[in-house]
């Protein structure tokens, strides 16, 4: 399966920029540092696998400059990849003010290639999160698809119906509120929060 090689090398390569990334960071210390989260999400229909490499490229004590590649493929055809950039500000209330931008690939299920670029802002409280996106298609974003025919009996009569299908990319928008519960107190390790 082509997803699955290159993911695989996404992965590889994820690693190799982490494991260098981190012998150049211990020569200072650092607040912020690269890691990688991988999720897999079996199901009955369709399994997903989502793998996440979070590099900071440039911080101090209150700024951070980071990069993050994302990829995201099941097992059928379809793959995504995302590569983007950030800026984070702590301030001094305690909120971590940051904006960001994407170049998001993906394939569809069908073979079809969207590219698009997301930006976004967020603001990141200690009891309160809110983030929005702004999602634009460009380059091609339009495929037409296989038009499927269906016939039916309409009193004397047989009634044929074709259907022209197309898959394509929208721009889009969305934004999400998140809210601590109060379940754990504000400084512990664990947290439960509702989006």
């Amino acid at each position: 399966m082509k997803a699955g090689r290159t993911c695989r090398r996404g992965l590889a390569l994820c690693a190799v920029a982490l494991c260098s990334h981190t012998a150049l960071a211990d020569t200072a210390p650092a607040k912020w540092v690269p890691h990688i989260d991988l999720e897999a999400k079996p199901g009955s229909k369709r399994t997903l696998g989502e793998a996440d490499l979070f590099l900071p490229l440039s911080q101090d004590a209150g700024t951070l400059v980071f990069a993050d590649l994302r990829s995201r493929f099941d097992n059928g055809d379809g793959f995504e990849g995302n590569a983007g950039l950030g800026l984070r500000q702590m301030r001094d209330n305690g909120w971590n003010l940051g904006v960001y931008g994407y170049l998001d690939r993906r394939r569809s299920v069908n073979g079809n290639y969207f590219t698009q670029g997301t930006v976004g802002i967020e603001a990141l409280g200690r009891n309160w999160d809110f983030r929005a996106n702004r999602y634009a298609p460009f380059g091609l974003n339009t495929y037409a698809l296989s038009p499927t025919s269906s016939a039916s009996l309409s009193g004397a009569s047989i009634q044929v119906t074709t259907l022209s299908q197309e898959e394509r990319a929208l721009p889009g928008f969305d934004a999400e509120l998140g809210w601590r519960t109060p379940l754990f107190d504000a400084d512990a390790d664990s947290q439960l929060r509702l989006y």
